[in-house]
């Protein structure tokens, strides 16, 4: 399982606000993995504010709870996981 790794990340992220910025950020993580040979996946939420799993979350236009975004997050990482433990990636 060394080198295995599931992100997610969303679109509307106030704490990173150019576009641009997003995607400097995002081409680096990619070209980081694929030097390292890790097997990676990357979820991308359109709309969603930055901390959508934190129910506690609560900065307008920043940060926000938003729980079918978390549930599907926490859905495919679970599967992942199981994937992942039994030798499926």
């Amino acid at each position: 399982m060394r080198g295995i790794r599931f992100t997610a990340q969303t679109t509307a992220e106030a704490v990173a606000e150019r576009a641009e910025v997003r995607a400097c950020v995002r081409d680096a993580f990619e070209k980081e993995m694929d030097a390292a040979g890790a097997d990676w996946q990357m979820l991308t939420f359109s709309g969603i504010l930055h901390a959508f799993t934190d129910q506690g979350a609560d900065v307008p236009g920043v940060a926000g709870w938003d729980e079918p975004t978390t549930r599907q997050t926490y859905a495919l990482t679970h599967q992942f996981i199981a994937d992942a433990f039994a030798g499926k990636l």
